[in-house]
């Protein structure tokens, strides 16, 4: 038998096609059989390592049994306004047959009546007790637009009603702190240290004077009493003057906020004078000395800076009681006398038992 060559390799080449796409047919297979095996193992184990979710439960519908008077009835069409109902509910209530059926948390009764021609009269209750009452016009209203006013009343008083009421929390008790601290702090006595320094107006001169003062007192409830001394000094054209005080002050403080205060109250004090560079005073060319008193209101504004000490801005307005006349070396003759304006700025320490 005479084989042909060109018969013979196309042949060859066939059979080499063929047997090439037999095994990837067969590797192909092999991967398909394997693969989802591998897949379904390997999802079991991670549902198996990962805890199932709970599906969330759907909301509990609210079966809702209506009801409408003999009069509603003759003017409404009691299908269409069900039907109406079951619209405006979807989703939260389910319009029963009949008001026949056992009790249940998720019940409601609806009742619709017409007192008038003109007033539809809604009424729903939950089998929990809430219930709601309404009122609402339908005069000039067709019966079909009538129905829809009264159905979509009645879904909204349905869906308030079904919701859980909220119990308000009590209010946490307050820790007697601020008003209530203070409170409590001016009801004990308390020793009070006034440290401060302020300037002064003499308008007789006029003399301008600056200088420290100390108060020590007793302060009880809103009232003060203390004991106040004070130098200022100064250098008016005449030479030099110096302003040595002591007296009572007594005061009555209002409170604006726990921080904050107003202090009002008046003063009294008693002074030793000094006049450097006068020739006479009061007459007398002994001594370049003499004394003399003032009297005034004293007005403060006080803020808190600590547990128990208080800085305050004050005015003390007064009147220099006896005035005092004086000489200079060119013989020109003075008086000090007038209205006293001062301002202080001042610390106040409060110390209790």
């Amino acid at each position: 038998m005479v084989v042909n060559p060109a018969a013979a390799r196309n042949t060859c080449q066939r059979g080499s096609r063929w047997r090439w796409l037999a095994c990837c047919l067969a590797t192909f297979s092999v991967f398909g059989v394997a693969w989802p095996g591998a897949a379904r193992a390997q999802n079991g184990s991670a549902s198996a390592a990962a805890p199932v979710a709970a599906a969330p439960s759907a909301p509990r519908t609210i079966e809702l049994r209506a009801a409408i008077s003999t009069t509603a009835a003759a003017f409404f069409n009691e299908t269409r306004l069900r039907r109406l109902l079951q619209i405006e509910l979807q989703g939260t209530a389910v319009v029963a047959d009949s008001l026949a059926g056992p009790p249940g948390d998720q019940v409601a009764w609806l009742w619709i009546a017409l007192p008038d021609k003109t007033t539809a009269r809604i009424e729903v209750r939950m089998a929990t007790g809430a219930s709601a009452r309404r009122l609402i016009s339908i005069d000039t209203l067709l019966t079909d637009p009538a129905a829809r006013h009264v159905a979509l009343a009645a879904a909204e008083m349905v869906r308030t009603v079904s919701q859980p009421s909220r119990t308000r929390k009590p209010a946490p008790s307050k820790h007697p702190c601020c008003e209530q601290a203070e409170l409590l702090m001016r009801t004990m006595p308390a020793l009070v240290l006034n440290a401060g320094a302020g300037a002064t107006v003499i308008t007789g001169g006029p003399v301008a004077m600056f200088g420290p003062w100390l108060g020590l007192g007793l302060q009880y409830h809103h009232a003060g009493v203390r004991l106040v001394a004070r130098w200022n000094g100064g250098q008016p054209s005449f030479g030099s003057l110096s302003w040595l005080e002591t007296g009572l002050a007594a005061d009555y403080r209002f409170a604006l906020h726990p921080s904050w205060r107003l202090r009002v109250g008046a003063v009294a004090t008693a002074a030793s004078v000094r006049f450097g560079g006068a020739t006479h005073v009061d007459g007398s060319s002994a001594s370049q000395s003499s004394w003399s008193a003032r009297a005034g209101a004293s007005v403060g504004l006080e803020t808190r800076v600590g547990d128990s000490s208080w800085l305050s801005l004050s005015a003390e307005p007064g009147a220099v009681l006896r005035p005092v006349d004086f000489e200079d070396r060119e013989g020109a003759s003075h008086r000090l006398s007038g209205a006293w304006l001062g301002f202080d700025l001042a610390l106040h320490i409060e110390r209790r038992r």
